[in-house]
């Protein structure tokens, strides 16, 4: 390590850094971004390391140095699990290649006096009391709700509310720092917004375990502008600080300890409009709204008694918090993500490290594969006779990804488009950016399973394949088969995976999935290459495989495939299996994140409350681009290295007494039933003839969740009758 700064928060000024690191191989995690010295560009950072790390530094513990006040940063990492991805190996001076495997440090800072943030339009410390510190207006406690010296206490049966707040607020800012009194609670209101004069009333709130469990969501009415978030739950009781941004152009973004929390989203109608003296603030209830048989205002604990209009007034709650609230605040406009960091202190600590830069010669060079051999333990490994039996973990495939990206600056390309270069003229380095599986079969696989390089494996014969190199056990059967194209870059496919193992609920060291540069052996390929389709490794896997998870690009080049369009066909139509039908998911990466269209609800829709609606909000984030490129599908048009397989899978298709139309409809009804909730909202079920591609398949069940869809329209509902009306006849 050369040397360190902070990021993305200047105005934190460190005065005092305790950085800790111990004998043991240490590993950088949380939101880092890597940086390499030597020939790379300087101070480039890396855009494949986006959100690949977690655990950020948090701010913990409050502090007092020369009279200064501030907080404390601690950063301790948990050990290195699937999904990690170093940035580098650590070459210290290019004599030794340390892995960093942890970190652990403090960090003691305060705060520019300078530093430009905006002023809230709101301010609570309830350790000083009721009033807003900003104009001195009150709050009003109704049932349970009592300021204690360490905060406003809410226990479970009542709440604080304002007066009616003098600005009017579009974009905005919830801000508040809340600590539970227990994790099981469900449903419950921490900060709410709206008019909160009757049960339908709008609002916006940030609530706690409502439907994603144990999180924290953004709250409206109806759920009109609320989704779930793939973001983790509260595991321990301590004092979180909560950040809920609505920006003028209808994102909303929910922060914790100033750290994203799960992905921005856009609210459905944009934001809502809270207008000047009809709106109130609310403490520790979901809404309110008047009542006779609601909660009575505590006027005992104002110390302003003069009463406003209706102060009298019983209120009814829903979603009673039972917790301690510290401090809040509202502001006027959504505060940006740096903003954010800067008023929860926290921020990213930026590391240099210093990274061989010296290039391999080409593929199979002895530096090279001695570099090889002394990263990959092979020598108690296990080879596997059947092809189909040959899946990889998700730990397994993230240790590969890894290895690839911390030397694939020492690698130059080999191919281009996949097809060989004449010669390694163009000594460029490759990138994680757009590193793809052609290079990992170049510069790792076919290298690291050659017969002469792995001559200590016993019984190893003359070819194996890259599994039974890193094998575990004697069979490692697959849970899942993936139909994918090479071209992808390797760090998404890993992001794909990893975001199907949690959906799915999957094992990452003992779950399998079939993917095919892995499993056969590239040395001999032709014992993979029999004519007879059903006797191949492809479909021999998909036969032991629960499901087929289809990994897409953002051109879906595994549709112009025709290999894939073999094995799409097959799981869709269920060949070879009728009684125990495959699961068909489909994934894409967007911008670093991974979104599936699953196959019914998934493990982790079961989590939401709403399971369906759950499930119909996580496939909205699938690009419509690639949606729209998948209803363009035609199997006919699909492409193949050699010709000659793109004959006998259509042979092979048409014996099976199914025209090539039918095979392309199959995966385009799949797309527009999964497509139809998103295309309401946006309007374009109309422009991507959905109601046509579904009425010319010959599907016999479809299932939709339209619940809390307020663009449905009359012209809709008499779509899906019509579509309801010529299945049932079909």
């Amino acid at each position: 390590i050369l040397g360190g700064c902070l990021v993305d928060t200047p105005e934190i000024l460190p005065q005092q850094t305790s950085l800790h690191m111990g004998s043991v191989d240490i590993c950088l995690l949380g939101r880092c971004q890597g940086y390499a010295l030597g020939s790379l560009p300087r101070n480039q950072p890396l855009g494949w390391a986006k959100d690949v790390f977690s655990e950020p530094m948090r701010a913990s513990e409050q502090y007092e140095s020369n009279g200064e006040a501030g907080r404390r940063w601690i950063w301790k990492c948990r050990p290195l699990e699937s999904g990690d991805i170093p940035i580098f190996n650590c070459h210290e001076f290019n004599t030794s290649q340390t892995k960093v495997e942890g970190l652990e440090g403090e960090f003691f800072f305060g705060l520019k006096n300078d530093m430009s943030l905006p002023m809230p339009v709101s301010s609570w410390d309830f350790s000083r009391g009721l009033e807003d510190q900003l104009d001195d207006s009150h709050l009003t406690l109704y049932g349970s709700a009592k300021l204690t010296d360490d905060g406003l206490l809410l226990g479970g049966s009542g709440f604080a509310m304002t007066e009616y707040l003098t600005e009017d607020i579009t974009q905005k800012t919830l801000e508040v720092c809340i600590e539970l009194k227990d994790l099981e609670q469900e449903a419950v209101g921490v900060v709410s917004i709206g008019a909160m004069d009757k049960p339908t009333a709008d609002f916006d709130a940030i609530t706690y375990n409502q439907r994603g469990l144990k999180q924290w969501m953004s709250c409206s009415e109806f759920f009109h502008r609320s989704k779930t978030l793939d973001a983790q739950g509260e595991c321990e009781k301590r004092l979180v600080h909560l950040t809920a941004t609505y920006d003028k152009a209808g994102n909303i973004s929910i922060f914790r300890d100033g750290i994203p929390y799960g992905t921005s989203y856009a609210a459905k109608g944009g934001n809502m409009r809270f207008a000047e003296n009809k709106n109130r603030f609310v403490f520790g209830a979901r809404h309110v709204w008047p009542n006779t048989h609601g909660h009575r205002p505590l006027h005992h604990q104002r110390s302003n008694q003069n009463l406003s209009p209706g102060a009298n007034e019983k209120y009814e709650s829903i979603g009673s918090l039972r917790g301690k609230i510290k401090r809040a605040a509202l502001f006027d406009q959504a505060l940006t993500p740096k903003q954010v960091r800067m008023r929860a202190m926290t921020g990213r600590f930026r590391l240099w490290l210093l990274a061989d830069m010296s290039m391999w010669e080409e593929p199979g060079c002895q530096d090279h594969l001695e570099h090889i051999s002394s990263t990959f333990p092979f020598t108690e490994r296990f080879l596997i006779d059947k092809a189909e039996d040959r899946g990889m973990s998700l730990v397994q495939l993230t240790m590969t990804t890894r290895y690839a990206a911390e030397n694939c600056h020492r690698w130059s390309p080999v191919r281009q488009d996949g097809q060989p270069l004449p010669s390694p003229e163009s000594r460029t380095r490759l990138c994680m950016d757009k590193l793809n599986l052609y290079d990992l079969v170049d510069w790792l696989i076919k290298p690291a399973t050659l017969n002469g390089n792995r001559a200590h494996i016993q019984n190893a014969g003359t070819h194996c394949s890259f599994v039974e190199l890193i094998a575990e056990q004697k069979s490692q059967s697959p849970t899942w088969f993936i139909s994918h194209w090479w071209g992808e870059a390797i760090i998404d496919f890993l992001r794909s995976v990893g975001r199907h193992v949690k959906l799915r609920n999957l094992a990452a060291d003992t779950d399998f999935y079939w993917i095919c540069a892995y499993a056969n052996r590239q040395h001999h390929l032709e014992l993979t290459e029999n004519h007879d389709l059903e006797a191949t490794s492809f479909y021999r896997a998909m036969m032991v495989s629960k499901g087929v998870l289809c990994v897409l690009d953002d051109e879906a080049k595994p549709f112009s495939r025709i290999w894939c369009a073999f094995e799409e066909y097959v799981a869709l139509e269920n060949i070879g299996r009728p009684e125990r039908p495959l699961l068909f998911d489909v994934v894409t990466v967007s911008n670093g994140e991974a979104s599936i269209l699953s196959d019914g609800v998934a493990a982790e829709d079961e989590n939401d409350k709403m399971p369906t609606l759950g499930k119909a909000d996580r496939e909205q984030s699938f690009p419509l681009a690639v949606i729209k490129k998948a209803l363009e599908y035609k199997i006919e048009d699909a492409e193949a290295t050699r010709e000659k397989d793109k004959e006998r899978i259509l042979e092979w298709i048409g014996a099976k007494s199914i025209s090539n139309i039918a095979v392309g409809q199959k995966l385009r009804t799949f797309f527009a039933a999964r497509a139809w909730r998103q295309c309401i909202m946006q309007g374009q079920v109309d422009d991507l003839k959905l109601p046509d591609v579904i009425s010319n398949d010959n599907c016999e069940h479809l299932q939709f969740d339209l619940s809390y869809l307020f663009e449905f329209r009359d012209e809709d509902l008499r779509l899906e009758i019509t579509i309801i009306h010529i299945i049932s006849v079909g």
